[in-house]
């Protein structure tokens, strides 16, 4: 990965700082700090004045969302390890970040639910896992809970995902997902890398490939992470 001839695209790396390693590997993900603003501009709309954020300490990747939900919230935001949870008898806050992965969330997820917590807020990770996801959230009797996760695709973000998912159902019979729109997204672009005999982020700021794209990206972070807007996924009842 270090060598400087090497030229690659991930599917996934919201974190990883590909600028130090190598300057010719780009992430087709937002990075993760994207996935921790909209989360709080989400819960601003839900009037979460005060929001805990839940984190595995002992993962890396979990403890690069508490140092961004630290500096993004602030005074507003309350942190605590995930392993300290089962204490907490009683939560004052309304509004919850799990900043862990899926596989390691389900049983926060279900244990939260049976709190008065109105909104539990999930990384990106999630909306990869949405039926995952939905399944835990149907095994919950009563849930009083809506669940919130960052995507940064959707099958009708645009003209070319609605394409692309209508395809995939009519001709494969599976439906579109996140992880299946970023690899497309990336092939598009290295195909186009490797034909060219340009680099990517030439292909990417000059907008050759623009018009076949499943995401609209507008530019490239410090950390080389493609930009796009980031959105959100919903489960659960609505609440006010």
């Amino acid at each position: 990965l270090q060598n400087s001839n090497t030229v690659g695209i991930s599917i996934g790396a919201s974190s990883a700082k590909f600028d130090e390693i190598n300057p010719n590997f780009y992430s087709i993900v937002s990075p993760l700090v994207s996935q921790v603003e909209k989360i709080k501009s989400e819960s601003l709309k839900f009037k979460c004045n005060k929001t805990l954020g839940i984190f595995d300490l002992k993962d890396p990747l979990s403890v690069d969302y508490k140092d961004n939900f630290f500096k993004l919230y602030g005074e507003n935001g309350k942190i605590v390890d995930s392993l300290e949870i089962e204490k907490l008898k009683n939560i004052s806050e309304s509004c919850v970040f799990i900043g862990i992965n899926f596989a390691k969330s389900a049983k926060l997820i279900f244990d939260l639910s049976k709190m008065k917590i109105n909104h539990i807020f999930g990384t990106g990770d999630w909306s990869i896992h949405a039926k995952e996801l939905q399944k835990t959230i149907e095994n919950i009797t009563q849930i009083n809970t809506q669940i919130h996760a960052p995507t940064g695709w959707l099958p009708n973000l645009n003209k070319n995902s609605v394409d692309f998912s209508k395809k995939l159902k009519e001709i494969y019979k599976i439906s579109a997902n996140p992880i299946g729109a970023y690899t497309y997204d990336s092939l598009l672009v290295a195909a186009e890398t490797i034909c060219e005999k340009k680099s990517i982020k030439h292909i990417i700021l000059s907008g050759r490939v623009k018009s076949y794209l499943l995401r609209n990206y507008y530019g490239i972070s410090s950390s080389q992470n493609l930009l796009s807007d980031m959105n959100m996924i919903h489960f659960g009842v609505e609440n006010e």
